[in-house]
């Protein structure tokens, strides 16, 4: 069959999100990765400190071919699953 990129949800192991996603970009043109995360300030016993966290916790996107790609997708480092229904 003749399928076409698409984006998928991609599950990770926790905290991993952004090096599942750079590991997704480096396996070739035909992946494209997106991960947003979202930087906020939280009161600390040393005062105010500035975090940095996936915006969506243990998941990010993918746009990929899944004919081409979904195997390498599946079996990268820190990938639990592709999310399907």
């Amino acid at each position: 069959t003749n399928s076409e990129p698409a984006w998928y949800c991609v599950h990770t192991k926790p905290k991993c999100e952004h090096s599942a996603a750079s590991v997704l970009r480096e396996l070739g043109e035909g992946v494209e990765a997106f991960c947003p995360r979202i930087r906020f300030q939280r009161s600390t016993r040393r005062g105010k400190v500035w975090f940095v966290e996936a915006l969506f916790p243990s998941y990010f996107f993918a746009r990929f071919d899944p004919a081409l790609w979904l195997r390498a997708v599946k079996h990268s480092q820190n990938v639990l699953r592709v999310v399907e229904f």
